[in-house]
């Protein structure tokens, strides 16, 4: 097992092995978990910000719009984003300061998964530009098992009571962008069946994914402890709802697609009283 002094860098005018001096290095520097984390997450930052400006192909948005399906959010859902990637701008400086060095919960937490997660959003990016859309589909459910998987390893340290500030800097961060893209892989998911089947295929589509966004949410938001999962996802069905274009009246005619909506209306809701009930029996217990 590596020791704190293992694996925190030698300071300036320490030894090396060779009994020559070692000059300071950033703990981000000699630490590769840390070093990964950067690098991907500003590798993921640069290529998804260009990614906006049409660098790769289509926006995001562009691709969206041209492909209306049974689950497509209102747009005011891609938000969510600017929370995520600015959260997640903290959560990498902050696991880079040297007063970190040995954090258990950065390196099992985090692991590998948070970087690799960034390195195929970044891929992703591309792929959803060109229109690859079962492509990006299979690379968007790789993100989110990644990232759930971090959350996952970091549910032991939430159930030992991690204290505010690591939920608020580590935990929320991960959960929100997982839960984001259990729910984004939803939506990608319908959109290569709308890009390439038939009405039952969509609908198919539709009902599956959202129930196993939902069932993935409740899995994390109740036995992980990871609300920030579920939070996102029931941002993310809320605006399923909300979004009023038209397409699932003119698919499954006006009777059906109510009984659609109203069903991922209680689905969302239903999610969100789940949580509130799981907090308030954990809080009663303590």
């Amino acid at each position: 097992m590596t020791s704190q002094a293992d694996a925190t860098p030698l300071l300036k005018g320490q030894n090396n092995d060779a009994g020559q001096p070692s000059p300071a290095a950033p703990r981000w520097l000699a630490d590769r978990a840390v070093t990964a984390n950067v690098v991907a997450f500003a590798l993921n930052f640069a290529v998804v910000g260009a990614s906006n400006f049409g660098l790769w192909g289509k926006t995001n948005k562009d691709v969206s719009d041209s492909i209306p399906t049974l689950t497509t959010p209102a747009a005011y859902a891609f938000s969510i984003w600017g929370l995520i990637f600015t959260s997640e701008t903290a959560l990498v400086v902050w696991q880079a300061l040297p007063r970190n060095a040995g954090n258990l919960a950065v390196k099992q937490g985090l692991g590998p998964w948070f970087a690799a997660a960034c390195v195929l959003q970044a891929v992703w990016s591309i792929a959803f530009a060109q229109e690859a859309l079962t492509l990006s589909a299979v690379i968007l459910v790789g993100i989110a098992v990644c990232l759930g998987k971090a959350s996952a390893n970091l549910a032991g340290f939430r159930a030992r009571g991690a204290a505010w500030f690591d939920h608020l800097i580590l935990h929320a961060p991960i959960g929100l962008h997982a839960g984001w893209t259990c729910a984004a892989a939803l939506v990608n998911i319908n959109l290569a069946a709308a890009q390439t089947s038939g009405v039952a295929a969509q609908v198919t589509a539709a009902i599956v994914t959202v129930f196993a966004a939902a069932a993935a949410a409740a899995v994390y938001g109740v036995v992980l402890l990871d609300p920030a999962f579920l939070a996102a996802v029931v941002w993310a069905l809320a605006a399923i709802v909300a979004n009023d274009g038209g397409y699932r009246d003119a698919l499954l005619g006006k009777e059906v697609a109510r009984g659609l909506t109203g069903a991922i209306t209680v689905i969302w809701v239903g999610l969100l009283a789940l949580q509130v009930v799981a907090v308030a029996a954990r809080r009663l217990r303590k």
